[in-house]
């Protein structure tokens, strides 16, 4: 396992994947984008675009277990519906 990002890389991550706005169409393609990737990859992932207090996006690729939505992306809801927490820093 990799050692956690400094607080400076957690930053400028964040500068560079900022969005100047966010809607539904936005996160239909975000979605369909790393569905796509994680095709090309055999990727054993699950995706969910969630905001607005709703899932936008819901995807399960070949390979991915249940827990990974169940599980993983709750608690990352969690995280992401406190205010002014950013949802780079969860990883």
């Amino acid at each position: 396992m990799s050692a956690l990002p400094s607080l400076e890389t957690l930053l400028q991550q964040e500068a560079e994947h900022r969005l100047p706005q966010f809607d539904f169409d936005l996160a239909w393609q975000i979605g369909q984008g790393i569905q796509q990737r994680g095709r090309e990859m055999n990727a054993p992932i699950a995706i969910e675009v969630y905001a607005f207090g709703q899932v936008l996006f819901l995807a399960a690729l070949p390979g991915s277990a249940p827990e990974n939505l169940e599980g993983c992306v709750v608690t990352q809801h969690g995280a992401v519906d406190r205010p002014l927490f950013d949802v780079c820093r969860v990883r």
